[in-house]
């Protein structure tokens, strides 16, 4: 398929640019430029509708940076909207400068945005956008507003447990999402084992998540790019916002940064519940019902600070720290003796980033950017036993390490009204320690570093052949480098758009993507496991081939939009654990831990209907599909359902605005049940002891892999928000939401015992039997939040 795939990308490619060519030798028009801001806090607008008032609408939208490019015949006219916002009409008669357009917060929510800024955006299929606005009034686990969350109300998009901000996208691991914070990737994301993701809402100003028919700008993971878009501060006054939930604190400041037409902003969270926890534990260690404590925190801080000297360039600063922590102890006293035990586990992320935006003409706009991250995940066991005449101790330590220093530049170049094109480079160092261990013990000691490059280079080309068709054709070259071994591909991409009419829209899309290293974890661990492994000689580098077709169209005026995709999903090279393992560290030989040499399967069918104005808004998502795995060394070689294959997948989610102050959600969520592998039986089977003898009890019998279901999955949520201005002339919000309203007891994961507490007969026989263990009851929270 892809020969084929690369003679079609060649001959389309070679076709369209000489179209355009002869299109623009016979077109007198000129492109300007500009940017897009929110007139009171100076706020790029990201996803700003531009168009021309002319006989011959032409349109396009800003990009993360609030930056447009547009090709228009002088004088001209042009409308720029917003939902939102007061549309603003701006007379252009010279390309000289970039466009500064302030735009004014509407005093009333829009009714419609007369032309929708989807019909000009270039990839407007396989795309799943959000705006913070949008994110607000969906009502969220612990009354916060959690972004990734939020992101699994698309169809294709889904949790991997209840409660999770672990994204499966259409068949897809955990760890084959892109996460990129303002350009530059994010390891780990998530907080409390994926309860709540790392990114804090009030930074955020806008989501993407492209889960198909990636820009050949886009590469290195498998299933999708979660592009995640930071604001900059307001640049005319200082404002903040302090909010209290059950889960955590947060707040934000920003302003003005001092320098002309500068700002910044800073937000943080930390945790509530550590001093519940030490509560908790205390109480029942004081009623005998347990011996150990247990504490579990994070906090994260997200600082961003941002400089326009002049109309064409523009300085960026980006800082984020994030850490969780749990630590299990135990510490007793018999008589003379002591005792104490702990084990701990920290992980984390440290992100720096400077960026330079610049335009360098009206045709032409260059991003680049310079990063450092870290991850970071450290366990550490300890023990000491203390007597009047003696003392015994150890410790072991394990660490498990992923830095990546890189170096992008993006740049956009209009070559005329029908030919835009998009090309860069990106270099990464990468540095790899997925197995650092040392006891006290056994004094073994282990520091395995893998240095490893990346390097690609994209080239881009959006073209318009006709009024009814366009066309993204582009290919992303990509090279990985590791001690002894290389590897060298090429990604094309192809993204085509049929309009039938204005209203209604056929694509077809296509693309290869490459990922060079590979998450292993411990599905349901309470504490962190997440280990990233490089590949190598012995792992090698995955891949995935991806088509998929779709339609999209508006009614009634853009009230309502409709979408329907198609996919078809290849991956080859996949890595996981072997039956029996679950953990890698501190074994010197892990690699035989892991078996490699994967493939999976995925396909699906994707539905979306929306309401996009008026008080009463909301969306319905359903998914059909079907995702397996096979390796040669699991289940007998033979494919078996992957473990998150959920082939039906439905999401209610409504909206409805009651007046300026109040606002009301509801939202139902069901999912077929997850595969798990049943017990088809029981056998004797010898066990030797250490001192020689031989025993036999009794062992579990299995059948095919993942060859049952857990019941089905689903759930209620309600949400409120009351906002208003509380006695100091604040405006301040009141967030309330009830997760899993029905109590339904939905399974986190099934297990088999003859021992359960609900069955167990000391004196007789107990058979084994099946259980389901859950988690989440109704649970009820609020949230209060004050700006000033």
């Amino acid at each position: 398929m892809m020969d084929f795939f690369r003679r079609l990308f060649l001959s389309l490619l070679c076709g369209l640019i000489l179209i355009a060519g002869m299109a623009q030798s016979k077109n007198p028009a000129i492109t300007v430029s500009g940017f897009v801001y929110d007139a009171q806090s100076g706020e790029s607008l990201i996803g700003t509708t531009v168009v021309t008032e002319d006989s011959d609408v032409k349109g396009t939208v800003t990009d993360n940076s609030g930056f447009f490019s547009l090709s228009v015949i002088l004088p001209a006219t042009l409308r720029v909207s917003f939902v939102g916002y007061t549309p603003t009409v701006v007379n252009v008669s010279d390309n000289s400068h970039p466009i500064k357009i302030n735009i004014e917060p509407a005093e009333t929510t829009l009714e419609a945005v007369e032309i929708s800024a989807e019909k000009f955006e270039r990839e407007t299929f396989n795309v799943s956008k959000l705006n913070i606005k949008q994110i607000e009034n969906i009502p969220m686990l612990g009354g916060k507003t959690d972004i990734i969350k939020a992101a699994q109300l698309f169809p294709g998009i889904e949790a991997t447990n209840e409660g999770s901000s672990l994204l499966i996208v259409r068949g897809g691991s955990p760890g084959e999402n892109m996460y990129l914070f303002d350009r530059v990737p994010v390891t780990y994301v998530n907080h409390i084992g994926g309860f709540m993701s790392v990114f804090n809402s009030d930074i955020i100003n806008g989501l993407n998540i492209y889960k198909g028919g990636f820009p050949a700008k886009y590469g290195g993971k498998l299933s999708s790019i979660v592009e995640i878009t930071q604001k900059e501060g307001n640049k005319n006054e200082y404002k903040g916002s302090l909010s209290v939930g059950v889960t955590d604190l947060s707040f934000s400041v920003e302003g003005p940064g001092g320098l002309k037409n500068s700002s910044f902003i800073v937000t943080g969270r930390k945790t509530m519940i550590d001093f519940l926890f030490l509560g908790a534990t205390a109480i029942a260690k004081k009623l005998e019902a347990q011996d150990f404590s247990l504490l579990y925190g994070f906090h994260d801080i997200n600082a961003k600070y941002s400089w326009h000297p002049d109309p064409k360039n523009s300085f960026h600063i980006n800082i984020y720290e994030g850490d969780d922590y749990m630590k299990h102890w135990v510490d007793q006293k018999y008589k003379e003796d002591k005792q104490k035990s702990s084990l701990t586990n920290i992980w984390g992320n440290i992100l720096v980033s400077g960026s330079w935006n610049r335009v360098v003409s009206p045709k032409i706009f260059s991003s680049n950017t310079i990063s450092y991250s870290r991850y970071r995940l450290k366990k550490t066991l300890s023990y000491k036993f203390t007597t009047p005449s003696d003392t015994m101790s150890f410790e072991n330590q394990g660490k498990s390490i992923l830095t990546d220093v890189s170096l992008r530049s993006d740049w956009k170049y209009s070559v005329c009204d029908k030919w835009k094109m998009e090309f860069g480079l990106n270099a990464s160092y990468l540095q790899h320690q997925p197995n650092n261990y040392f006891s006290t013990v056994t004094d073994i000691f282990y520091q395995e570093k893998v240095n490893a490059f990346e390097t690609s280079v994209y080239f881009d080309n959006n073209l318009k052949l006709f009024s009814f068709l366009d066309a993204d054709l582009g290919v992303r070259l990509v090279g990985y480098f590791t001690d002894g071994y290389y590897h060298l591909a090429a990604e094309p991409r192809a993204n085509i758009n049929f309009r039938l009419n204005k209203d209604h829209t056929l694509n077809l899309s296509l693309m290869r993507v490459n990922q060079n290293s590979h998450l292993l974890f411990t599905t349901g661990a309470i504490m962190n496991n997440e280990v990233w492994v490089p590949a190598g000689k012995e792992i090698p580098v995955a891949a995935s081939d991806q088509i998929s077709a779709g339609w999209k169209g508006y009614f009634a005026k853009d009230m309502f939009s409709a979408e329907v995709n198609v996919f078809y999903k290849n991956q080859y090279n996949l890595t996981t654990y072997k039956d029996g393992y679950n953990n890698l560290i501190g074994d010197g030989n892990w690699r035989e831990k892991l078996v490699s040499g994967g493939r999976g399967n995925s396909m699906g069918v994707e539905l979306m209907f929306s309401k996009n104005h008026g008080d009463f808004t909301g969306s319905i998502g359903y998914t059909l599909s079907r995702t397996t795995r096979q390796f040669d060394e699991l289940n007998e070689g033979k494919e078996y359902l992957y473990e998150y294959d959920r082939p039906h997948s439905l999401t209610l989610n409504f909206n409805y605005r009651l007046n300026s102050k109040w606002n009301f959600n509801i939202l139902w969520v069901y999912q077929t049940g997850a595969p798990y592998t049943p017990i088809i039986g029981q056998q004797y089977a010898p066990f030797v002891l250490a001192d020689g003898t031989i025993i036999y009890d009794e062992v579990y019998v299995y059948g095919d892999r993942n060859s049952a279901r857990m019941r089905d999955y689903h759930r209620l949520d309600l949400g409120a928000r009351y906002s208003y201005i509380n006695k100091k002339g604040r405006k301040a919000e009141w967030n309330f939401s009830v997760y899993n309203a029905y109590f339904r007891k939905n399974a986190y994961y099934y297990f088999y015992s003859d021992r359960h507490a609900e069955d167990w007969n000391p004196s007789g026989y107990n058979p084994t039997k099946l259980y389901l263990q859950w988690f989440f009851p109704i649970i009820p929270t609020a949230s209060y939040k004050v700006y000033f």
